[in-house]
């Protein structure tokens, strides 16, 4: 999870890791290329200091284009609706709602993250 708020990282972190999830939080945007391999959705806050998100999830996609399958999936997360609605205009995979409400970021994160495994399970068998 990336995202500028050290409160939302924190309650996020709480929440997911309660859920049972491993969660790398981080309010850097630089030097994040390193963990791509080993997750499986990337959520991203879409408005940070300096950079917005079209310009961060552009740069972990071409960090994590040559992983093919094992690449992550990248979710928006903002209550910016504009940038909802634009999300894979911008690169993002998916949307997660409601920013700050842990308990909808935990239940649509493990929607993501079920969905990029299953996704990833059908790849395999199809290959």
């Amino acid at each position: 999870m990336i995202d500028d708020d050290e409160h939302i990282l924190e309650e996020a972190g709480r929440a997911l890791t309660s859920a049972g999830h491993d969660v790398t939080a981080t309010s850097r945007t630089v030097g994040m290329a390193k963990f791509l391999r080993e997750v499986d959705v990337v959520v991203l806050d879409f408005h940070m200091p300096g950079l917005d998100g079209a310009e961060v999830v552009a740069s972990l996609r071409a960090a994590s284009a040559t992983l093919g399958d094992a690449a992550p999936h990248f979710y928006i997360y903002t209550t910016d609706l504009d940038a909802m609605r634009r999300a894979k205009e911008f690169g993002f995979d998916g949307v997660i709602k409601d920013k700050g409400n842990m308990q909808a970021l935990v239940h649509q994160a493990g929607m993501a993250i079920r969905l990029r495994r299953l996704r990833g399970l059908v790849r395999s068998a199809a290959g």
